[in-house]
């Protein structure tokens, strides 16, 4: 009966089927709950931020998923700095101009015509979906920079992992329904990957200070 329920296990799991973007996915775990890794330069305190654009992320192809990570960076980015340049704007400027936001030259030459001289590239370094069968977990790893155009110095810099999943190990006929039950349940989940990008964000974003209002003092500062 035992090799019975364990050739049964193997035979479920062997049916798993994996798919995603790239990247290294960790599986059993149900959530990564950790403080991102960031670094504040002593630059970020003494420079004028007055206006951020949100440049295109990177690392992912154009698709609504990078238009919602471009938008929700731009949202909490709204929270920290005076003016943002999200990506509705960049993309109608670019439209307007005739040029790609997606080129160095085209990007430069949108922030010139916005009077902006910082950005904050986001960029996916890992993104991924595994799917088992009785196991579904989706991953992200977001990396956010803040520089000024034209200069190498990051001025902030978060990254963050995200991971969620629901299932289980099934080790009765009972639990393997309920495993398979709640792995389907998460797979066809449409808000997963939203709030796995919203989170993953929102972490990011707990390591930068709030800027606004300090760049006109800055600038009062410096005419003394």
């Amino acid at each position: 009966m035992r090799i019975a329920r364990l050739s049964f296990l193997g035979i479920l799991l062997s049916l798993g089927a994996c798919a995603g973007d790239g990247g290294n996915l960790g599986t059993g775990m149900l959530s990564d709950e950790h403080r991102p890794q960031s670094v504040l330069s002593k630059a970020f305190w003494s420079t004028s931020i007055d206006c951020v654009v949100i440049a295109p992320v990177r690392g992912l192809a154009p698709s609504d998923r990078a238009t919602f990570i471009e938008e929700t960076v731009a949202r909490h980015a709204f929270g920290r700095f005076d003016h943002i340049v999200g990506p509705g704007a960049r993309g109608r400027a670019a439209r307007h101009l005739g040029v790609s936001d997606r080129t160095n030259a085209g990007l430069a030459l949108l922030m010139e015509q916005f009077d902006c001289h910082f950005e904050i590239v986001p960029t996916v370094r890992t993104i991924g979906e595994t799917y088992a069968v009785a196991w579904t977990e989706r991953s992200l790893t977001l990396d956010l920079q803040l520089s000024e155009s034209g200069r190498h110095q990051v001025l902030w810099q978060a990254v963050e992992t995200k991971r969620a999943g629901d299932g289980g190990l099934p080790v009765s006929p009972l639990a393997i329904a309920g495993a398979v039950y709640l792995a389907a349940q998460e797979m066809g989940d449409r808000d997963a990957w939203p709030r796995l990008i919203e989170d993953a964000t929102r972490a990011a974003f707990s390591t930068l200070p709030d800027r606004r209002n300090t760049s006109i003092l800055l600038r009062r500062g410096e005419k003394k």
